[in-house]
């Protein structure tokens, strides 16, 4: 009986894992659409000479809005391996996931490696 307990308390850490995944990647979209939207209405901004910056922004809102999609199936590790593979940075994934620098940094480089 007590290990059904605990095996339920780690189910459930882990649901609650993918929830504060998922809201932190919704805060980091809504501050992602907030620059978008100030770069809109900034008309005096040169958008041609901006529009690198703008583009980054916008893959960088596809790609978290693709991990919040697949986080349950895939897991936080997983998700944060895409984040690290395409050039967040890591103090930003660390933000969104909880995830140790140390952890991270050690999953850039295995990244790195198999590339």
């Amino acid at each position: 009986m007590l290990v059904l307990t605990k095996n339920k308390q780690a189910i459930e850490e882990s649901h609650d894992d993918y929830k504060l995944f998922q809201f932190m990647c919704k805060l980091e979209m809504n501050h992602i659409y907030e620059a978008l939207e100030g770069q809109r209405k900034n008309t005096h901004i040169d958008l041609d000479a901006h529009q690198e910056y703008v583009d980054t922004l916008v893959v960088q809102l596809n790609l978290l809005q693709y991990v919040v999609g697949i986080v349950h199936e895939e897991g936080v590790i997983y998700a944060a391996s895409i984040l690290v593979m395409h050039s967040f940075d890591l103090y930003t994934v660390h933000r969104i996931t909880n995830l140790s620098i140390p952890f991270l940094r050690n999953l850039e480089n295995t990244l790195s490696k198999e590339k």
